[in-house]
């Protein structure tokens, strides 16, 4: 006896196998409504694995992985999935691609809210020990942010900007409106961060590290951070025009966990083809 199965009863499975997966990946694939392939949880969880086995996960109160395949799961802060899970801004030219990220079309509301105060949500965090970093996908020029916060006091201001009009990628962490601590950048693709460690400040481009700046300890803003966008005082602020593809917060990374990081994603973004170095 034949069996024969319809056009419109026919389906495709992909299962995804999570049987070796680690406990931590368990958690994010578990809070995924629609479940990436198997080739790509393979992708995902490799990443994961890789990041907890060099120390850089337990150091992380949130890691974004923008790049995804549904909106609804580039929201999902995989360090803790529905703390800290991303709302969006709501503004209607900020766009997501599969696998690729948020691209903010420069309006107001086209930003992404972390959910994260690092005043009053900090797990790792400290003002002495501090970390915050972005991946993006497009090379701009550009005098806007990609990540922070800061509201009216006098020295809590925390941003970070990729390249700007002087290329530079700048960052200000728990500081006034000063002079912001900066690295030649010719180019804003792949990962870019700023770390504070005691009261010294400094800001990263890939594996490429800037002098190190000492900035008397002041505090974060109370409010939450923003991606795409900063948050200027409970409004979003500057906002980029940068594809970004990952978002991460923790306490200090080293120069050699920064560069594990962006190692461990430019794998997981080359296993989708959306790599960019």
């Amino acid at each position: 006896m034949s069996l024969e199965i319809s056009a419109e009863t026919s389906f495709a499975l992909d299962l995804v196998n999570s049987t070796n997966y680690s406990s931590e990946y368990l958690s994010v694939l578990n809070a995924m409504t629609n479940k990436p392939t198997s080739a790509i949880a393979d992708a995902q969880n490799t990443m994961v694995a890789s990041l907890v086995s060099a120390g850089i996960w337990g150091k992380l109160d949130g890691l974004w992985v923008l790049a995804n395949n549904t909106e609804a799961n580039s929201y999902i802060n995989w360090i803790n999935p529905g703390t800290f899970d991303i709302t969006n801004g709501g503004g209607g030219g900020i766009t997501f691609t599969a696998y690729e990220g948020w691209l903010s079309g420069g309006a107001v509301g086209d930003y992404l809210n972390l959910n994260y105060n690092p005043t009053t949500d900090a797990v790792n965090v400290t003002t002495t020990s501090f970390s915050m970093g972005v991946y993006s996908r497009t090379d701009a020029q550009e005098n806007n942010a990609a990540i922070g916060s800061r509201s009216s006091g006098p020295d809590d201001e925390t941003v970070l900007y990729l390249r700007d009009s002087g290329d530079l990628c700048a960052a200000r962490i728990c500081q006034d409106l000063s002079a912001a601590i900066t690295i030649a950048n010719s180019s804003s693709l792949g990962l870019h961060s700023a770390t504070r460690t005691g009261t010294t400040n400094n800001v990263h481009k890939g594996t490429t590290h800037g002098a190190t700046v000492s900035v008397a300890e002041g505090g974060f803003s109370n409010l939450d951070m923003y991606v795409c966008a900063y948050n200027n005082n409970g409004s979003p602020g500057f906002d980029s025009g940068h594809q970004l593809s990952m978002a991460f917060i923790g306490s200090y990374l080293s120069d050699g966990e920064l560069e594990t990081l962006e190692t461990v994603f430019e794998i997981y973004m080359d296993s989708n083809g959306k790599g960019v170095l």
